[in-house]
């Protein structure tokens, strides 16, 4: 099941959604910080579950996060008392770089990335997506806000860069479902972290698209009971013809912005945004952007060229591919397509 419904759930998922609007309207950075603890203990508490893996992967996102809370903390000290000492400059630097480790850490930037990969692949479906959209809300909306120049801009350019380009090649030959997610992850946000600082309509555009794929594609995931290539039973069940894996192929082909699904509009704003002001970096976002899209083609090629058979299979048993077909059907097109051409004349509507 894609969420539980239970009491605890609602609670707890209503705890970071209060946590995150407080965050936006917060009027100073300890009231944004606040908000951002608020949102962390309602995330925590939604992660952890009976199994060891979501057990674990709990820890080591509450171990990340706590740090990345106390540098981000000292970082916002520092920087306001940099106002009154007569050390201003020196404080101000040390508190510049401690901001920026802090949300390094928060949103899983480089060289503060390796936990994303490794928490994904112990969440459940819906805390992944949670991890990957929501989570993200915060912290891209501080960095926005925070203006950063010189030296900070550029080392946050190089982190970004450097972090799209390593979750580009941490997902080749990857085989499970939520460790690829997670790499995806690190590509997206180094796109989201680049935007923010340029374009703030462009940031919440790029957000709201991700997070309409992401859903989509973890949901049709969830129905299936699979969790990696070998569960897959190909594009034949049980004699008849299943297209079912293929719409889920179409997904991944729309998070990796292939024309004309509905994620060729992420790449379409990264583009129009960083061309001008950054465009060494954006060569290096699109270079990695190649190279997770060769392994989202891999998974589309896996999905619809499968004759079928696997003896790992979980999802023959437990799950009716032809039943969900046609949803699936209509809910990707619907999506990845019609939503697309909607942008496309919107945006031309806008430019004129």
């Amino acid at each position: 099941m894609f969420v539980k419904l239970d009491p605890g759930f609602f609670l707890f998922f209503l705890c970071t959604i209060v946590g995150t609007v407080i965050g936006v309207f917060a009027s100073s950075p300890v009231g944004l910080w606040f908000a951002m603890e608020v949102n962390f203990f309602g995330a925590v508490s939604l992660f952890s579950g009976k199994s060891s893996a979501e057990t674990d992967s709990t820890m080591k996102y509450f171990m990340s996060q706590a740090l990345g809370s106390g540098l981000l903390f000292m970082g916002i000290l520092l920087s306001l008392s940099s106002f009154v000492e007569l050390s201003s400059g020196l404080m101000g630097v040390f508190g510049g770089i401690f901001l920026l480790m802090g949300f390094n850490m928060k949103i899983g930037l480089f060289p503060f990335h390796f936990w994303v990969p490794s928490v994904m692949s112990g969440c459940t479906w819906v805390n992944c997506f949670v991890l990957s959209s929501w989570q993200k809300i915060l912290p891209i909306w501080l960095i926005s806000g925070m203006g950063l120049g010189g030296n900070l801009f550029n080392i946050l350019a190089v982190c970004c860069v450097i972090t799209a380009l390593v979750g580009g090649i941490g997902g080749l030959g990857q085989v499970y479902f939520r460790p690829l997610i997670g790499y995806s992850s690190l590509v997206h946000s180094g796109w989201m972290v680049l935007l923010a600082v340029v374009s703030f309509f462009s940031i919440v555009v790029y957000l709201v698209v991700y997070s309409i794929i992401l859903l989509g594609l973890l949901y049709s995931l969830s129905l299936s009971h699979s969790y990696c290539l070998q569960h897959i039973p190909g594009l034949f069940v049980n004699g008849s013809k299943n297209s079912f894996w293929i719409w889920i192929g179409v997904y991944f082909l729309s998070l990796g912005g292939l024309p004309p699904f509905f994620g060729s509009i992420l790449k379409i704003l990264g583009v129009f945004n960083l061309s001008s002001c950054m465009p060494l970096a954006l060569m290096f976002l699109i270079a990695s952007s190649l190279i997770s899209l060769f392994y989202y083609l891999n998974m589309f090629f896996n999905f619809s060229l499968s004759l079928g058979g696997s003896k790992l299979s979980l999802s023959v048993e437990k799950f009716s591919y032809q039943k969900f077909s046609d949803f699936l059907a209509f809910s990707s097109v619907g999506v990845n397509i019609g939503m697309s051409a909607l942008f496309i004349l919107l945006g031309y509507w806008f430019w004129l």
